[in-house]
């Protein structure tokens, strides 16, 4: 008997994301868990705990700037302004590419990921709203090939449409409520459809909507009522 055949050492590793944890809903899970800790804002009052709930941000650096603690300059609040937002994104990419081609059942399947679309459609606004259009980059790129990540920038109406198609699934496959008190807090389609109605009146706002297009204001309005 060839000893070899045992395959003692042929573990596997735990630590690495692979395409299995997507048939496994407790797995997909925990992965969609980690994206609410790399993109919901943090609460750290900290120094500034003495100020009104209306004066401070729930980034420390962000509330120190308000308050003209740190300069403009400052490295702090300059990383807080700007993430790594396609480091994140590429996290949320990960997920919905894995999701998408997994065999798990479409009634398990869907809530989740219907939280990954809100956080890609959360993170790309973010970037919106700073940049006007933005590279919209809907796949894990394999960071090793450079023609894979030559993105191109998007008109800012595109990456608009971008932001509301996601949302628009996160709406459809995300949950009224949650079930399971275990789940309470996590995103609904309420809250997506909320997101949706925000990010549709910012886009009618004279912020982005120069020339006052009424169409605008009357797809927000759709959308809030």
């Amino acid at each position: 008997v060839a000893l070899g055949c045992t395959k003692v050492l042929d573990k596997n590793d735990l630590n690495v994301v692979d395409d299995r944890i997507w048939d496994d809903e407790v797995q997909a899970t925990l992965y969609v868990n980690t994206l609410y800790d790399h993109n919901m804002p943090t609460m750290s009052l900290g120094l500034n705990e003495a100020y009104s709930d209306e004066s401070y941000s729930s980034s420390q650096p962000i509330t120190d700037l308000m308050y003209g603690f740190y300069g403009s300059g400052d490295i702090d609040a300059v990383r807080e302004l700007h993430r790594d937002n396609y480091q994140l994104i590429r996290r949320i990419n990960i997920g919905i590419d894995g999701l998408e081609a997994s065999g798990l059942d479409d009634r398990l399947k869907n809530p989740i990921l219907g939280q990954m679309l809100f956080f890609r459609a959360w993170r790309y606004w973010q970037m919106v709203k700073l940049y006007g259009g933005i590279p919209m980059v809907s796949t894990a790129q394999d960071p090793f090939f450079e023609e894979d990540l030559g993105v191109s920038r998007s008109l800012t109406r595109e990456s608009v449409a971008k932001i509301l198609e996601d949302l628009d699934l996160a709406i459809a496959y995300l949950p009224t409520n949650w079930v399971l008190s275990k789940d309470r807090g996590r995103l609904t389609s309420g809250a997506a459809a909320a997101f949706k109605g925000r990010v549709l009146l910012s886009w009618a706002s004279p912020l982005f909507n120069r020339n006052n297009d009424q169409s605008r204001w009357q797809q927000a309005y759709d959308a809030n009522v």
